[in-house]
């Protein structure tokens, strides 16, 4: 769904906005969601407020029918390490764990000297990250939430369109690191892009090649 973002920036009222934006939330389709990249780029023209209004709605969502719930599907380019992406790999969802303890009562916020400690002795993923996982469909694509639809673009994306990056990253690691599997690779921060309904209807199904190997991964 394309939104005219000139139409929310042209408000010159609050009350007028939110007229605005409440016709849009109302003519939205659940198979047809707003097109998100454009959102982003368009946060100072009125992208802001609809990803607020957006937000609002997948919380009223929650116990709803699959169905009944906006989806996006976003496609993967690659992965960290630049490998293609083959139906039924996963791809990784992060989020940050609250950065306190309860004893009793009472709230404590960890200390840098915790969290400086639980890297070092590798207890920092398990105690302090969530991780959520979606499976690649035969087209290349995730079909997720409001929430992880923005985590991906935000955080790793390309305009699908336009190309321009979402991400403040560049494209990949200055310097190569370490891979699981020993190798020295650079790692590759724009790795999604978002297909909207017409584009996703119009990818091909992915034909994988039995003889790729994938780099920075061990073997299964």
């Amino acid at each position: 769904m394309k939104v005219n973002y000139s139409e929310l920036n042209g408000c010159k009222t609050t009350s007028e906005l939110s007229q605005k934006l409440d016709e849009l939330m109302r003519s939205i389709k659940t198979d047809d969601p707003p097109f998100l990249s454009d959102c982003l780029v368009n946060l100072h023209q009125g992208g802001h407020h609809l990803l607020i209004e957006l937000g609002e709605r997948e919380k009223s969502e929650i116990g709803l029918p699959e169905n009944q719930r906006l989806r996006w599907h976003i496609r993967v380019i690659r992965d960290q390490w630049g490998n293609p992406p083959n139906p039924g790999d996963k791809v990784e969802r992060r989020i940050q764990k609250k950065l306190e303890k309860r004893y009793g009562n009472e709230t404590v916020v960890v200390t840098g000297n915790e969290l400086s400690a639980s890297k070092a002795d590798g207890s920092y993923e398990d105690k302090w990250v969530n991780k959520y996982y979606y499976e690649i469909d035969e087209k290349g694509c995730v079909l997720c939430g409001f929430s992880d639809a923005v985590y991906f673009l935000n955080n790793y994306g390309i305009h699908s369109v336009t190309k321009y990056s979402l991400t403040t990253k560049k494209e990949h690691s200055a310097e190569p690191v370490d891979a699981p599997n020993g190798d020295k690779l650079h790692v590759w921060y724009r790795r999604y892009e978002e297909a909207d309904k017409e584009q996703y209807a119009k990818l091909p199904i992915i034909k994988t090649d039995p003889t790729y190997k994938k780099r920075g991964i061990n073997a299964a």
